[in-house]
């Protein structure tokens, strides 16, 4: 069980964003709306459905909440994280 952005279109062409869950859409995000958008909407998807990050994926979904939300706490613990960061600098 894992909240994911789906895509409608073709690559470079996404013509509409959903959340879906399971393989049901949860939210159709509004066709205007920025995939930076999009990911800001995904990320709290795991804390309302108390959802952890799947181990192959933790440190983007890591990456983003420190980059997107300035939640920086469990980013820190992960060196892959504090070395990018460090050369952003």
């Amino acid at each position: 069980m894992m909240p994911r952005l789906v895509g409608a279109g073709h690559v470079g062409d996404i013509k509409q964003l959903y959340i879906a869950e399971e393989g049901k859409i949860l939210v159709k995000l509004n066709a205007s709306i920025t995939m930076t958008n999009a990911l800001a909407l995904l990320l709290p998807c795991f804390y309302v459905f108390n959802i952890e990050y799947l181990a192959s994926s933790k440190n983007v979904f890591l990456f983003l909440e420190a980059a997107m939300m300035q939640q920086t706490k469990e980013a820190k613990k992960r060196v892959g994280i504090n070395k990018f960061f460090q050369e952003l600098e």
